[in-house]
């Protein structure tokens, strides 16, 4: 039986129910009689937390679309949109909202109208308006709290094997998060390698190792496709050795772009794989997007930086993978020792989709030295001009290090010394700048806790409101693909999804401020500089630009001021297509980034 849940294909099966032991996103699971569906509707904190009890709760697991089979429909029991009140309880609300206002207004006005034996206009408008304001008022207030869009952590999801795709995996990965600083300092160094030389650098440079539960697709070749890549392989090279190794690329990681999520690439994954004879593809949702676990406090971890260094850690991982190794935080120096002459010639291809490109090129610049690397960058959201050849001046690379704080201090510092001759200026300036430092501090945890308390909780309600509407993402797909009429139920899943994870307004908000006012999303020269930088590395293999010619979001022209800017970056345009052709037209999407890679 078909039933339509607020625009979503859902398909009706018995209830079944899956052991909550499974860890895996599509895997088998254990049936029994019930489904216990962990805690969803409870508002704890991130995934990273210890699990929590689980309620007996009868739901209905997800089914695969037959249209697309890697991914999963929401369960029946979760709804991606706020649920309608019942009509009874709007007439019963409409019916009390009239009677409170005729109670309020009776012995003023009313009365008063009845004594002179009229009936003026003002006061039927205000009656009529005092109810409506209150009936609408409290209807809003009655479906934030009883008719709310499912709200639920990615543990419980993977807890009942209800993750979105076939292909996803959640666990805890460690990655170590460089701040800009580190590459900024390389002046003497070849740009992103991971060995410093300069030890005097190592001690100013402080580092981050961390920790968080991520949420990414993994699409490994089977050993059937394998063999048939093997078979080719051997057509096209005969004297070639059966046990060498076919793929052009041992990994290709994805990073996708602003309000989506590594679902996104849903469609091309297995094609990708199949077409460009890559043994492993990869995409990872960033923080503040999809079911990676948002983090509480530490704005870097939103940022492009910390984006790119999941992705270098899920890589080196598989990297690592395929002989068995322990895969530690210590990988990413073991495969520039061990794996080296593994992988020998074959590279990672890396894709980055609107912001995700600067993710992408961030990656390009700090996977481990040796590993040969290609770049696509779909649509990319590149801003400013091209940087001079100083770019990299160190005043410019003091002034866009660390927050906002020690901005300020560097300025202040900078005016300062210039006055520093002799003993007591020195000590007046050093009282001065802490001073202020202390006084910069204390504002901005004041307005920090202006924020949390007043705008941050009208912002997430707007989002929220906006967001779980039934037709958002349908609207929002059609604008800005090429063909509106080529946005399916699926690709509306795919974006739709993703909403239903906690904490997602306050992820997107803290992701937008990292983007608009932290410095960690600065880069010497601006994006077009990290693009040069990644152009100049000696392990980057070149560097391309997939292009819609009716995107609306970035347009066309931006892509081709940055070929014109940058001779060695070659534009392929897709006709006809929107700002994300690798959607809109998979087939044509892969036809034309193998054509351009065998080149």
């Amino acid at each position: 039986m078909e039933e339509k849940m607020e625009g979503t294909r859902m398909t009706m099966v018995p209830s079944r129910s899956i052991s909550s032991s499974s860890s895996g996103g599509g895997g088998s699971s254990h049936i029994g009689e019930t489904f216990a569906f962990s805690s969803w509707r409870q508002s704890s904190g991130s995934s990273s937390s210890s699990s929590s009890g689980t309620h007996s709760l009868t739901v209905t697991p997800p089914l695969k679309r037959f249209d697309e089979p890697n991914l999963n429909n929401f369960p029946v029991e979760l709804s991606p949109v706020y649920r309608t009140i019942p009509a009874t309880f709007q007439l019963f609300w409409a019916t009390v909202s009239i009677i409170l206002i005729v109670k309020q207004t009776y012995t003023s006005t009313i009365s008063w109208d009845i004594r002179k034996n009229i009936l003026p206009r003002k006061s039927i408008i205000s009656f009529i308006f005092r109810s409506l304001v209150l009936f609408l008022t409290g209807k809003e207030v009655i479906r934030e709290i009883g008719y709310q869009p499912s709200r639920v952590s990615t543990l419980s999801l993977q807890q009942n094997n209800c993750l979105p795709s076939t292909l996803s995996q959640y666990q805890p990965i460690p990655y170590q998060l460089f701040p800009q600083s580190l590459i900024d300092c390389r002046d003497n160094l070849t740009i992103g390698t991971q060995t410093i030389h300069n030890q005097k650098l190592i001690h100013k440079i402080p580092s981050y190792a961390v920790q968080n539960n991520i949420h990414y697709l993994r699409h490994v070749v089977s050993k059937e496709e394998e063999e048939e890549q093997q078979q080719q392989h051997q057509e096209q090279s005969p004297t070639a050795s059966p046990s060498s190794l076919p793929y052009q690329y041992h990994t290709i990681h994805a990073s996708h772009g602003f309000g989506a999520s590594s679902l996104s690439f849903l469609p091309v994954i297995p094609k990708l794989a199949k077409r460009l004879n890559a043994r492993t593809v990869l995409a990872h949702d960033a923080a503040g997007f999809g079911f990676t676990d948002r983090p509480h406090g530490n704005l870097w971890e939103y940022s492009s930086v910390a984006s790119a260094a999941i992705g270098n850690s899920l890589v080196v991982q598989e990297m690592n993978s395929e002989g068995n190794k322990n895969t530690e935080f210590e990988a990413e120096t073991r495969f520039e020792t061990e794996t080296e002459t593994k992988v020998d010639k074959q590279a990672v291809l890396l894709i980055g989709h609107s912001v995700g490109s600067l993710a992408a090129l961030h990656m390009a610049l700090t996977l481990p030295s040796g590993l040969k690397r290609r770049v696509i960058l779909v649509a990319p959201a590149l801003l400013g001009s091209k940087p001079k050849e100083d770019h990299k001046d160190s005043s410019s690379k003091e002034q866009r290090q660390g927050n906002s704080t020690s901005l300020s201090n560097t300025y202040i510092s900078s005016f300062i010394s210039r006055f520093k001759s002799n003993h007591m200026v020195e000590l007046f300036s050093n009282f001065f700048t802490q001073r202020l430092s202390t006084v910069m501090i204390l504002v901005g945890r004041f307005f920090g806790l202006f924020r949390k308390i007043f705008i941050d909780p009208v912002l997430e309600y707007l989002l929220r409101r906006l967001v779980h509407t039934p037709n958002f993402w349908g609207k929002g797909l059609r604008a800005v693909w090429g063909d509106p009429k080529l946005v399916s139920e699926s690709d509306v899943l795919r974006f739709q999804w993703p909403s239903i994870g906690k904490g997602w307004e306050r992820g997107l908000l803290a992701f937008t401020r990292t983007r608009l006012f932290s410095s960690l999303s600065s880069y010497p020269g601006g994006d077009l500089g990290l693009l040069q930088d990644a152009l100049r590395h000696p392990d980057v293999i070149g560097i391309s630009i997939i292009h819609g010619t009716r995107d609306t979001i970035v347009p066309l022209s931006n892509s081709q001021r940055i070929g014109r800017n940058f001779l060695d970056v070659k534009v392929l345009e897709m006709e006809g297509l929107g700002h994300d052709p690798f959607e809109e037209d998979v087939d044509q999407f892969i036809s034309l980034l193998k054509e351009n890679l065998g080149k």
